[in-house]
């Protein structure tokens, strides 16, 4: 059989999305939990997460988000505007995975307490909520509806 006679295997794209871009989608997800994660966990000991300090944060932290999303969209390879809340879903996704596994198996990764694990989980899951709301926000804007 010559190298012509080989027959390709083509996967199905996720979610509208070449494996690729997926992956990549996953890995930003990834890295953008990593820089919350340590946020939290050297945010906590300084105070940044407590009493205003912790009513500030929660309030920037869509002004945050959207400047990550802005990123994506700006990036080195950035999605088209019809891919962009497919991306964001899958980076939230990966970001919530790693949350619920650091919280389960690693809780030290983010505080020594319950209660400071919880509120450090909690924010990450705000920005997730952000990310989220606001990728479907765009694709609405976009679409004029």
């Amino acid at each position: 059989m010559s190298s012509a006679d080989k027959v390709m295997v083509v996967r199905p794209p996720v979610h509208g999305l070449s494996r690729s871009k997926a992956l990549a989608a996953s890995v930003f997800g990834i890295a953008a939990w990593l820089i919350a994660a340590l946020f939290i966990r050297y945010g906590l000991p300084a105070g940044l997460l407590s009493g205003s300090n912790k009513v500030i944060v929660f309030i920037l932290t869509p002004a945050l988000t959207w400047g990550g999303l802005t990123l994506v969209r700006r990036g080195a390879s950035p999605p088209p505007a019809d891919e962009l809340a497919a991306v964001i879903s899958i980076a939230t996704a990966a970001a919530a995975f790693c949350d619920v596994a650091a919280m389960t198996w690693a809780p030290g990764l983010y505080a020594e307490t319950p209660a400071d694990v919880l509120s450090g989980a909690i924010l990450i899951l705000w920005g997730v909520a952000w990310a989220l709301a606001l990728s479907i926000a765009g694709q609405i804007k976009r679409r004029g509806a």
